[in-house]
């Protein structure tokens, strides 16, 4: 019967860091993501990170952190399954992005509509935990700047 569904669902890509080993551990407690949908496609974003920046080594395993770095930014909370699977999403946007190159006007354009999505992405990958951080961060700034003009005032 699932497999039955699988064939009727709409086909899906995967994509993942390593996520040969996502896939593993998931088969492993049985489940089994064919028997639920028709998979099109799967991008791994180390094994494409590896094409493009270490050809020479193509055994070389490339965190996912490291090729968030790489691309220009810091991941907030990383290796939690949500924020892994939109890291992984940006990483192959910017990937692409950078695949494409500006040699031509219709690749320069698809290149800045990706910068604009990945920009677009990170600013919506901030956790409810990050943005809850960054507002106590801000408070404690307030609270600093008023305990600042109060230390003014008093002199």
């Amino acid at each position: 019967m699932a497999q039955r569904a699988a064939q009727r669902a709409r086909p899906i890509i995967l994509v993942g860091h390593a996520i040969n080993q996502d896939l593993s551990s998931l088969y492993k407690i049985g489940f089994n993501v064919l028997q639920i949908a028709r998979v099109y496609n799967v991008f791994d974003t180390q094994r494409i990170a590896r094409a493009l920046y270490w050809k020479q080594d193509p055994s070389r395993n490339v965190s996912l952190k490291e090729l968030c770095i790489l691309m220009g930014f810091r991941p907030i909370n990383i290796h939690t399954s949500g924020n892994d699977a939109a890291y992984a999403l940006i990483i192959l946007l910017c990937l692409a992005s950078r695949i494409l190159g500006t040699e031509t006007e219709e690749s320069a354009y698809a290149r800045d509509r990706l910068d604009e999505v990945v920009r677009l992405a990170l600013g919506l990958a901030r956790t409810e935990k990050g943005k809850w951080k960054a507002e106590r961060r801000e408070e404690r700034q307030d609270v600093q700047d008023w305990a600042d003009i109060l230390e003014e005032m008093a002199l």
